[in-house]
C-alpha cells in the first residue's frame, strides 16, 4: 500500500509533463506554419513581379490616389491660377476661347501641337524635378481647359501633315523610364482619361542585371503599363545617359551632344 501512495503521484507528474510536451509541440507546429507562411509571401514577393507590382497598384488606386480626388475642390478653386501658368507653356492667351459658328470647323483642327516633357514627379524640392502637387495641378488645369493627349503616331502623322487633330491636343511625355515617373502619374492619367509617352533607356530597363533596379523601370514593368493602353514605350537611347571620351585629353561628355574621340 505503501508503494501505491508514492506512485500514484509519481503518475500524475508524468501524465502532466506528457501534456505539458503535448503543448509545446502544439506550439512549436503553430510557430512553425506562421513562420512558412510569412517566409513564403516575402520569397514570392522577393522573386515575384507581379505581386509586387499589384500591392503598388492596389496601394496606388486605393490609398495614394484619393488624396488627388479630395483635393480637386481646392484645385478649381485655384483654377485661375493654374491655366494662367499652363498657359504660359503653350503660348495660348485665353484656354476657354469660343469659336464662332462659321469658323468653327477651321478651329476644331489644331495648328500645332504642344509637347511637354518630364522627369521625376517627385515630393519633395530638388531643383529638377516637378513637385507631384504641381503636377497633378497642371494635369487638372489641362483638363478642365478642354485639352486632350494624343499618341505619338498621331503626333508624328500631323508633324508629315497626314492627318489633323483636334485643337487643344497635347503630347504628353516622360524621359529615362525611371519609376518616379510612372507610379505617381498613372492613377492621374487613369483618371483623367490621359495617355503618355515614356521614353525608355533600354540599358538601364532591359536584361536581367537591371531588373530588380530601385530607379528604372523593369522591362516587366514596362510590359505592364504598355498594357494597360494608357502608355507608350519609345526608346531614349540605350547607353546614352553614359559618358564617353570626346577629346585628346580624356575629357568625357555625352556622346548625343559631343563627337566622340576615336
Amino acid at each position: 500500500m505503501g508503494n501505491l501512495k508514492f506512485a500514484r503521484p509519481q503518475m500524475g507528474n508524468a501524465i502532466i509533463l506528457k501534456k505539458m510536451k503535448l503543448k509545446f509541440i502544439k506550439k512549436i507546429i503553430v510557430m512553425s506554419g506562421i513562420l512558412s507562411i510569412q517566409g513564403s509571401l516575402l520569397y514570392g514577393f522577393y522573386y515575384n513581379e507581379n505581386l509586387i507590382f499589384n500591392f503598388k497598384t492596389a496601394y496606388l488606386e486605393q490609398i495614394y490616389f484619393p488624396v488627388y480626388a479630395y483635393s480637386l475642390n481646392d484645385t478649381k478653386n485655384n483654377v485661375t491660377n493654374n491655366l494662367a501658368n499652363v498657359s504660359a507653356i503653350f503660348g495660348r492667351n485665353n484656354f476657354n476661347e469660343t469659336v464662332s459658328a462659321g469658323n468653327q470647323q477651321s478651329e476644331l483642327a489644331a495648328k500645332s501641337i504642344p509637347v511637354l516633357l518630364y522627369h521625376g514627379i517627385i515630393d519633395k524640392p530638388d531643383g529638377a524635378n516637378i513637385l507631384l502637387e504641381n503636377f497633378k495641378d497642371q494635369m487638372f488645369a489641362l483638363k478642365k481647359a478642354g485639352w486632350q493627349t494624343i499618341s505619338i503616331e498621331d503626333f508624328y502623322a500631323f508633324t508629315r501633315g497626314e492627318k489633323q487633330v483636334p485643337d487643344k491636343s497635347f503630347l504628353l511625355t516622360f524621359d529615362d523610364g525611371r519609376k518616379d515617373s510612372y507610379y505617381p502619374v498613372d492613377p492621374i492619367l487613369k483618371a483623367l482619361d490621359y495617355y503618355a509617352v515614356m521614353f525608355v533607356i533600354t540599358g538601364r530597363s532591359l536584361g536581367k542585371e537591371t531588373e530588380m533596379s530601385p530607379f528604372h523601370l523593369s522591362e516587366k514593368e514596362l510590359r505592364r503599363m504598355a498594357k494597360s493602353g494608357r502608355w507608350e514605350i519609345q526608346s531614349h537611347g540605350k547607353n546614352d545617359h553614359d559618358f564617353y571620351k570626346i577629346n585628346a585629353n580624356g575629357n568625357e561628355g555625352h556622346f548625343l551632344s559631343n563627337k566622340l574621340w576615336l
